[in-house]
């Protein structure tokens, strides 16, 4: 089963992921990157997914600190804001797997998390 962690500062994003994928999926969720961190190192996680905006460290910093663990990760930005500028860096482009904005649809994100998964494999 695809090991995701799923980070969001919003305990409700956090159960409805987990009410949406459960079956789908093994789900590690937090409200704090610095505790992700923490899961991410102690734990064989396949797929990452983070909010933008979050307290103490927001989801681009916690993708680079992703990233210099394990630089092949495939990490995916989920979203309620739509940030052009943001998606349209080099550097930040380069970190990131998908962009994708919320409201999500069950089917696109798991078809996108089981691609990932796959590309991590590959």
């Amino acid at each position: 089963m695809v090991r995701v962690l799923y980070v969001d500062d919003e305990y409700i994003n956090l159960n409805l992921f987990e009410i949406s994928f459960r079956k789908d999926f093994s789900i590690f969720k937090t409200l704090s990157a610095k505790e992700a961190i923490d899961i991410y190192k102690n734990n064989d996680i396949d797929v990452v997914i983070t909010d933008l905006k979050m307290p103490e460290m927001d989801g681009i910093e916690f993708i680079r600190e992703i990233k210099r663990i394990k630089p092949e990760q495939n990490c995916i930005l989920l979203t309620a804001y739509y940030e052009p500028k943001l998606i349209r860096d080099p550097d930040i482009k380069s970190i990131i797997y998908k962009y994708v904005v919320k409201p999500f649809k069950k089917t696109d994100l798991r078809n996108l998390i089981e691609e990932a998964k796959q590309r991590n494999a590959g």
